[in-house]
């Protein structure tokens, strides 16, 4: 099922470049440069901290008004609602903009995935989705607590 989801999003992307190219419309200022977390797991009920770095690749206008970044919590996240919708503001020609959301687990273990997604006017959304492998953060008591030390047998 994910990978149905994840090609499916990959295909329309790509459609979406080659209508843009056909109508002669220009490529979007904005691209996703980066997303992730700081750690590939999460442990438990801990918050797991999300970067994005945004890059305005025209070398000599900024990025267009209007454009904003969303937070998406595909399963597992909860996140405050003012963290959601994120405006962006005017990213100088070649630069780029850091962001981070603070995502919460809403139970120690269920599955983890979030993306988010660029919106710029008159261009479709980049979308970025990123699993998180989730730890349970106890150790059932019946697991042993210190390996014993091998021993030679000769």
């Amino acid at each position: 099922m994910t990978f149905r989801f994840t090609f499916t999003l990959i295909a329309c992307s790509l459609l979406a470049v080659i209508y843009n190219e056909a109508i002669g419309q220009t490529a979007p200022h904005l691209i996703i440069e980066s997303y992730g977390t700081a750690r590939a797991y999460a442990v438990g009920n801990k918050p797991v901290v999300f970067t994005a770095s945004i890059r305005n690749l025209s070398p000599d206008t900024p990025a267009p008004a209007g454009s904003s970044v969303r937070f998406l919590s595909i399963t597992g996240f909860e996140i405050d609602e003012a963290e959601i919708d994120r405006k962006l503001p005017e990213i100088g020609a070649g630069s780029n903009l850091v962001l981070k959301w603070n995502a919460q687990p809403v139970s120690p273990s269920t599955p983890l995935a979030a993306g988010i997604s660029l919106n710029q006017p008159g261009s479709p959304p980049d979308l970025k989705i990123y699993p998180v492998q989730h730890i349970v953060d106890d150790l059932p008591s019946s697991a042993p607590q210190k390996l014993p030390f091998p021993t030679a047998v000769i």
